[in-house]
C-alpha cells in the first residue's frame, strides 16, 4: 500500500483500516510512504503493521525516489501494489513494468472537485489519471456517486469498482460517561438542552454559513438548543462574525479540532453535514455508530449512509435542516433512544472496517487467480 504519509486524513485511516484487517494467514500487508513519521505510525505498529518509509527527499527527488520504491517492491516480492490518491497511483503504474507480476489498484477518493480550487499541479495530476485509467488493473472508489463522478469526468469505466469506507464500531461507541463529561465542559445543561453539531474543518466547502443560518431560524422559531462546532480553519473568524451578525452569541461552541471524536459524537443529540460536495462522508457513519441520529445535505453517499434513519436535505437548504431538526429534538427520550440504537446497528451490518476488508478483498482475489 503507497501512502504519502502516515499523518491524520480519511485516506490514511481507510488504508491502516485496511492493512489492520487483511487476514495474516492469506495477505502479508506493507505499507510504503513517501516520507517518514505521521500520527498514524504509533499505531500502525502497536497493530504490527510493516511500515515502510522510501526517504523521499523532497517534490523534485523524483528518480532516485522512483528507483527506492521498485527496490522495495521487488525485496517484498509483491503481488499487488494498492495505492491512494494520485501521485502514488501514477508512480505505482510506472513501477509495474519493473516489478514481475505486479498489479496496481488505485484508491481514488475523488468526488466532484472543483479543479479550479486547486493549483496547476493537483489538475495535471488528475488529468494524468484520466489518460493512464484503462491501463491500471483495478479502480477502487469509496462511494458510489465517486465512481459516477470520475466515469464523467473521462476515466475508464471497464474497471472500477466500490468499496465504502469501513467505521471501527468498536472504536466508535455509545459512551454514556463520556457524554456527560463533555457537555459538562462546554456548558450545556445534562439532558436538558439539545446539543446540535457540525465536525468538519471550517472550508467552504462543508458551507458552515448553512449551519449557522439554520440555527439562526431555529431559534426564531422557538427551537431550543445550543450548537457546536467542531474543527478549525480558514473560515473561522468570519463564521464566527457571521454567527454574532445572526444573534447566534453564546449559543454557538467553537470546540476546534479533538482527538477524542466518539466523546464529540456520543455528546451530541444530533450531527449535521451540510456539505456542497462529498463522496462518502465518515462523519455521518462515525456518528451513527456512536448512535448520534444525522441530518445531511444530499451529497455523495449520505442518503445510502442513513437509509430511512436521517433526513436529506438540498444544498443550501438552511430551513430544511432546522425543520428536521426540530422534528428530532421534539421525539420523545425513548424514541431518540431507538433512533440512535437503530443507526449504529445500520452500521455494523453495513459500514463496519470488516465489511470494507472483505469487499476489498472480493476485489483483490480475481487479480490474483493466475498466480494461485
Amino acid at each position: 500500500m503507497l501512502v504519502r504519509k502516515m499523518e491524520i486524513g480519511g485516506s490514511e485511516r481507510q488504508t491502516l483500516e485496511l492493512a489492520k484487517g487483511l487476514p495474516v494467514d492469506r495477505f502479508d500487508a506493507t505499507i510504503l510512504t513517501f516520507y517518514p513519521g505521521g500520527e498514524f505510525l504509533k499505531e500502525a505498529e502497536e497493530a504490527g503493521v510493516k511500515v515502510v518509509s522510501l526517504d523521499k527527499k523532497g517534490r523534485w527527488d523524483l528518480m532516485l525516489f522512483f528507483i527506492r520504491l521498485v527496490r522495495e517492491l521487488r525485496h517484498l516480492k509483491s503481488d499487488i501494489l494498492y495505492t491512494v490518491d494520485g501521485p502514488p497511483g501514477i508512480l505505482g503504474l510506472a513501477a509495474r513494468p519493473f516489478v514481475r507480476g505486479l498489479k496496481v489498484v488505485w484508491g481514488i477518493r475523488a468526488s466532484n472537485m472543483d479543479l479550479t480550487r486547486f493549483d496547476y499541479s493537483r489538475q495535471m495530476v488528475f488529468r494524468a489519471l484520466k489518460r493512464l485509467s484503462g491501463r491500471v488493473d483495478l479502480v477502487i472508489a469509496n462511494s458510489e456517486f465517486g465512481r459516477a463522478y470520475v466515469v464523467k469526468s473521462g476515466f475508464s469505466a471497464k474497471n472500477i469498482s466500490v468499496v465504502h469506507n469501513g467505521i471501527d464500531i468498536d472504536y466508535f461507541a455509545p459512551n454514556s460517561d463520556d457524554r456527560t463529561a463533555l457537555r459538562h465542559s462546554w456548558g450545556v445543561a445534562s439532558e436538558v438542552e439539545a446539543l446540535i453539531g457540525i465536525v468538519a474543518r471550517l472550508d467552504p466547502m462543508k458551507d458552515h454559513d448553512t449551519f449557522l443560518r439554520a440555527a439562526a431560524y431555529f431559534l426564531e422559531r422557538g427551537g431550543q438548543a445550543r450548537f457546536v462546532c467542531v474543527g478549525d480553519g480558514p473560515e473561522k473568524s468570519r463564521l464566527q462574525a457571521l454567527a454574532n451578525d445572526l444573534g447566534l452569541g453564546g449559543k454557538v461552541i467553537w470546540a476546534g479540532t479533538r482527538r477524542d471524536m466518539p466523546s464529540v459524537f456520543a455528546a451530541l443529540d444530533i450531527n449535521t453535514l451540510t456539505s456542497v460536495t462529498e463522496g462518502f462522508p465518515n462523519t455521518l457513519g462515525e456518528a451513527m455508530a456512536c448512535a448520534t441520529p444525522c441530518i445531511s445535505t444530499d451529497v455523495g453517499d449520505a442518503a445510502s449512509i442513513m437509509g430511512e434513519l436521517g433526513q436529506v436535505v438540498l444544498v443550501g437548504n438552511f430551513e430544511a435542516i432546522a425543520n428536521a431538526w426540530a422534528e428530532l429534538v421534539a421525539k420523545k427520550p425513548d424514541e431518540r433512544h431507538q433512533l440512535g440504537q437503530l443507526c449504529r446497528s445500520r452500521v455494523q451490518e453495513h459500514f463496519s472496517v470488516q465489511a470494507m476488508v472483505d469487499a476489498s478483498i472480493a476485489c483483490y482475489e480475481p487479480l490474483m487467480i493466475d498466480r494461485l
